[in-house]
């Protein structure tokens, strides 16, 4: 979703709750399935695109609510209106979800919401030929706003050959009965005028009908996560495997889980990097033993599909917090190994990695900047700063205990 969304704020309108709507986003951002999966990505796009719209037409549908005055509110309250209708029947029908006989088995009865209005309208309609609330709704939509100027698809229309034509919609006020809306009519099969006119509050229910869908959408999209995460569950990493390969094997997890892989890549190159200085190999193994001795709590957070615990325990492998520091710190994690890309950076990286490691980390470990890969030169970096971390942890705990 956009950054400028609406969604982190909820309307205090009784019509349409944008809470239903940001549950539903929350399932699609927080989750990597529908992006990634198969089944599912080829339609991500719609998911996102329906979120989008529906925020923008639930602010104007609550917006217009009861204070619809004009024939052109009624125009953009209905064209709102389909956008979120049409935006259940695409969930429903093209997502993947496999959702259309859940979204058919939790509407309620077809006919519930128009009926008395339609029969009670000049359409001359009677019980026997009442369209069910879809058909009536299509066909409000195409005489009040989409196609005015032929209006005969509905099958109440195509058994007598009739066609309606609209010269304009209706917004009337009646005393006792709210708000009416509707259209003037000219049918094909009879020469006098009608105005069609049903209560606004009718046609709002039934897009709060419609809009109410979402949590059966929601829930389906719950039981698809449950489901895959059920499934991730019962592969575990064995605990017993060698630092190396349990790495690797949380790797393999990671993917399949749709996740970030990036911390456990720099676990495995840090871990595994052959030195060219074997005088640095003492102190790298320091900083290495590091990440081995997280390797069983990594393990477990991973089993468990903790992936935040994952990321807390892997905080060893990024790029050092050190307030002195931390200027050249960024520009060298961020660019020393992307000289194809960012040369001007690249050649700056260097210099700040030769300013820190004359100035601090060669008391530690030998960095020869011109010479290593930019791997080493990291890893190098890591083990210096963990290893004056360390050292000044353990002058604290003697100046305590003196």
């Amino acid at each position: 979703m956009d950054e400028d969304s609406n969604l982190d704020s909820k309307v205090n309108n009784d019509f349409l709750d944008r809470n239903i709507l940001l549950n539903y986003a929350m399932l699609i951002e927080e989750n990597n399935i529908f992006m990634n999966d198969p089944q599912y990505k080829n339609v991500y796009n719609l998911l996102c695109a329906i979120t989008d719209r529906l925020d923008s037409s639930i602010v104007v549908l609550n917006n217009i609510g009861d204070k619809m005055k004009s024939e052109d509110d009624f125009i953009l309250f209905m064209v709102h209106a389909c956008f979120i209708n049409d935006a259940i029947n695409e969930i429903s029908g093209k997502s993947g979800l496999n959702i259309e006989k859940d979204i058919e088995s939790s509407e309620i009865d077809p006919s519930t919401i128009f009926r008395r209005d339609i029969i009670a309208s000049s359409l001359n309609i009677t019980e026997d030929n009442c369209p069910s609330d879809k058909e009536f709704f299509a066909y409000l939509r195409a005489i009040s706003t989409m196609h005015p100027f032929e209006t005969s698809r509905q099958t109440f229309l195509k058994v007598h050959g009739e066609k309606h034509i609209s010269p304009f919609p209706i917004v009337k006020s009646k005393y006792g009965r709210g708000t009416q809306v509707g259209a003037r009519i000219y049918s094909t099969n009879f020469e006098d005028i009608i105005d069609l006119l049903i209560p606004l509050e009718s046609v709002k229910d039934y897009i709060l009908s419609r809009y109410l869908l979402l949590n059966k959408i929601s829930e389906k999209m719950q039981e698809i996560i449950a489901t895959k995460e059920a499934t991730w569950r019962e592969k575990k990493v064995s605990t017993t495997l060698r630092p190396i390969d349990a790495l690797h094997e949380v790797r393999k997890k990671l993917v399949e889980c749709y996740k970030e892989t990036d911390s456990v890549d720099k676990a495995i190159m840090y871990l595994d990097y052959p030195l060219t200085n074997v005088e640095n190999q003492e102190n790298v193994c320091l900083y290495q033993k590091t990440i081995i001795d997280i390797i069983p709590q990594l393990v477990e957070a991973v089993n468990d599909l903790d992936f935040e615990q994952m990321e807390i325990l892997l905080n060893v492998v990024h790029r050092p917090n050190k307030d002195q520091h931390n200027y050249a710190l960024e520009k060298i994690f961020g660019y020393i190994d992307k000289k194809d890309e960012y040369p001007d950076n690249y050649e700056f990286a260097i210099e700040q990695a030769e300013s820190v490691a004359n100035s601090f980390a060669n008391n530690w470990v030998t960095i020869d900047c011109k010479k290593m890969h930019p791997t080493e030169i990291k890893l190098l970096l890591l083990t210096a700063f963990f290893l004056e971390k360390e050292k000044n942890h353990n002058d604290s705990k003697a100046n305590v205990t003196q």
